[in-house]
């Protein structure tokens, strides 16, 4: 009866850790002030949208984000700021808005882009 138990809560602490390295990404979140990112799991797809500057990241404090594959950045915002999308590693595509002032350092860093067309 110990052996079941003691195998059950090593399969129950396995399945959490597994669970947690691969949880879903959340559905929404916040970038900015009035910058909200959007998931569609479905398409894999990145939606960021709203007015004014994204908020400031680090190497360390960037989204990390293994399931993306697109990013879509609309109309409005003004910048992607340092190590914004840096741990994106499985980003192939982004579009870009008019209107964009600035892209901060490191902002596609370990991303698969290969190639980006500035508006």
């Amino acid at each position: 009866m110990k052996k079941i138990i003691s195998c059950f809560v090593c399969f129950t602490i396995i399945l959490s850790a597994f669970s947690i390295a691969f949880a879903a990404t959340p559905d929404s979140f916040k970038m900015g002030d009035n910058i909200t990112a959007t998931y569609s799991a479905d398409q894999s797809v990145l939606t960021v949208e709203g007015s004014g500057k994204m908020w400031d990241y680090t190497d360390e404090t960037c989204i990390d984000n293994q399931l993306t594959k697109k990013i879509i950045i609309k109309a409005g915002i003004e910048n992607i700021s340092e190590y914004a999308f840096s741990s994106f590693a499985f980003v192939k595509e982004i579009s870009l808005p008019e209107g964009l002032e600035s892209i901060g350092e490191a902002a596609f860093q370990y991303t698969k882009i290969s190639e980006l067309t500035l508006p």
